[in-house]
């Protein structure tokens, strides 16, 4: 299983937003990290723009 948090810290990443998408609906989403290094700011509490990209397991 791939720990989320090691492989931010790997490539640097401060925050990072997942979402699950299922017949067009999102079925799932969450949340990792800040929106901003060095801050407390929660990725949750800003609006944002999301980027579907198709990947099939």
């Amino acid at each position: 299983m791939i720990n989320i948090h090691d492989r931010m810290e790997h490539y640097r990443i401060t925050g990072l937003r997942i979402v699950a998408i299922e017949k067009g609906n999102i079925s799932k989403k969450d949340h990792f990290g800040v929106l901003e290094a060095g801050t407390d700011k929660k990725l949750m509490s800003t609006p944002f723009l999301t980027l579907a990209q198709s990947v099939s397991f």
